[in-house]
């Protein structure tokens, strides 16, 4: 794609300047309006936060053997597809032009779920669990569960935001009764933001933990919350767009631009461990609490960088007049965002100390592509 983006910008300062010594008969003059509905979908930020993991063992008495094993269910917050709009207003006078066209897409991603050890029958031990953060959380002993496990409740999120708006003129390099050519300049401003979460929580409960006839119950909470933001950016657009009649009132357009946003990108994130500590008498008659411990670790994030972001679209649609100033159209739209900021994210590979590695990590950047089905209704003023 990236061969392909540069081969588009020599071709596109190409016709730049073959435009300066062409000499086009003219287009027809006033002003025109694109309503575009598009189903959109984006690849290039499905994210694996983790998975959902079950130890099995059992000792076989007769054969002296011990068997166990691992197996392990993916957790995904993928993003979603759905409806948006992209609009074009262009005026034309001559071989000149002015336009202003725009489009913009929220998509997220979510997945929630509880994880239950079951009870050990004979010879036989389980332990299910969340693995999240580049790391195994075992579960906490629960005295309150038959298996002595406690549950795991996580969630996960991913979300992404995203908006541009091109101001160009335009110059026709040529036209013919049945097929018209134009050179796009101008510029393009956009933003980009992607938050990621993520967190599960347990409980820990032992009879006479704390001392002969009080208990222990700990409440557990782990969690980390992240984002990545342009903010505001803005740089120089280049293209080409052209219209071609196929059959009677059928027409094929196409457009291809390419940009260079620049900007600055704010990275954030949080991640919290909470341990909410209860020293609690259970007595015939009910549940009392006695002493209370709260320990709540926080541990935050946040950095900034320049950023220069190339975005290349493509659009293909059929159209057909229906009358003389009104057609309609479907087609195809592409938008690629390379070497986007993402959210940074929180690892634990080992000990949770830095020393072994804990901390946040900026990812490497990504190519999102945005791609989608257009119907199109286009007015002639």
């Amino acid at each position: 794609m990236k061969k392909i983006a540069k081969k588009l910008l020599v071709l596109v300062i190409f016709l730049a300047m073959f435009s300066l010594f062409s000499f086009p008969s003219y287009a027809k003059d006033g002003l025109s309006l694109q309503i575009e509905p598009m189903w959109m979908g984006v690849k290039g930020l499905d994210t694996k936060v983790g998975d959902i993991f079950r130890y099995r063992e059992e000792w076989n008495s007769a054969t002296r053997t011990l068997n166990y094993g691992m197996s392990y269910d993916s957790i995904d917050a993928n993003l979603n597809g759905g409806l948006t709009l992209r609009t074009e207003l262009t005026y034309r006078k001559g071989p000149w032009g002015v336009g202003l066209s725009g489009w913009w897409f929220n998509s997220d991603g979510a997945m929630r779920g509880r994880v239950t050890t079951p009870e050990g029958s004979g010879s036989g031990y389980n332990e299910n669990g969340v693995r999240m953060w580049d790391h195994t959380i075992v579960p906490l002993t629960n005295q309150l569960e038959a298996s002595g496990l406690s549950p795991v409740n996580f969630w996960a999120k991913n979300q992404l935001g995203v908006w541009t708006a091109d101001f160009f003129g335009l110059r026709t390099l040529a036209e013919k009764k049945e097929f018209s050519l134009d050179f796009l300049f101008g510029a393009k401003i956009g933003a980009l933001k992607n938050e990621q979460g993520m967190g599960q929580n347990q409980r820990a409960y032992i009879y006479d933990g704390f001392s002969p006839g009080f208990d222990w119950d700990n409440r557990v909470s782990l969690s980390s919350n992240a984002k990545a933001d342009s903010g505001l950016m803005g740089g120089p657009l280049l293209g080409i767009q052209g219209k071609m009649k196929i059959y009677k009132n059928f027409h094929l357009e196409a457009l291809a631009n390419q940009s260079l946003l620049f900007g600055k990108a704010k990275y954030s994130g949080l991640f919290r461990d909470t341990d909410d500590i209860w020293a609690v008498h259970v007595a015939t008659n009910g549940y009392y609490p006695y002493n209370h411990y709260m320990y709540d670790g926080k541990f935050p994030f946040s950095e900034k960088e320049g950023i220069a972001l190339p975005v290349t679209e493509l659009k293909l649609k059929a159209t057909y007049d229906l009358f003389k100033n009104i057609s309609i159209g479907f087609g195809g739209f592409a938008s690629v965002w390379w070497n986007a900021p993402v959210a940074p994210r929180w690892s634990m590979p080992s000990d949770w100390t830095s020393g072994e590695g804990t901390g946040w990590r900026l990812p490497d950047k990504t190519t999102l592509t945005f791609y989608g089905a257009t119907a199109s209704l286009t007015i002639q003023f």
